[in-house]
């Protein structure tokens, strides 16, 4: 695949299939009107953990299934796999996209009591 042939199939795969997604899961899956990451931030008290360590636990487990998925795969075209593995992409790179997003939360927040996002990772 070249460069350009690359650079058209990322754009048309976020257009049509990551963006569609996003805003589909973030309909109710992910989030309510007012705060896209509430539901990561439930499961953060539930766990006692932060929001984006829960996040994470879930791409583990999306990247544990696309590892199974491969090595059941025998480098030819399936359509069974390749539904599971644009279903898992799709859900890893979403992930990726909202763990940004609490970052950029985090980046936007002012320091209290001194902690910040330097501090996230205590």
């Amino acid at each position: 695949m070249t460069e350009t042939q690359f650079m058209n199939f990322y754009n048309e795969y976020l257009k049509e299939q990551i963006l569609p997604t996003m805003i589909g899961k973030g309909l109710g899956q992910y989030s309510n009107p007012n705060n896209r990451f509430h539901n990561f931030e439930q499961l953060g008290e539930l766990k006692k953990e932060p929001r984006e360590k829960c996040l994470t636990d879930l791409v583990g487990k999306q990247i544990v299934c696309l590892y199974d998925i491969m090595k059941l795969w025998d480098g030819k075209l399936n359509p069974r796999l390749n539904n599971l593995f644009d279903e898992l992409i799709k859900d890893i790179i979403i992930y990726m996209f909202l763990l940004r997003g609490m970052i950029k939360e985090l980046e936007m927040k002012p320091k209290v009591g001194g902690v910040g996002l330097e501090d996230w990772h205590e």
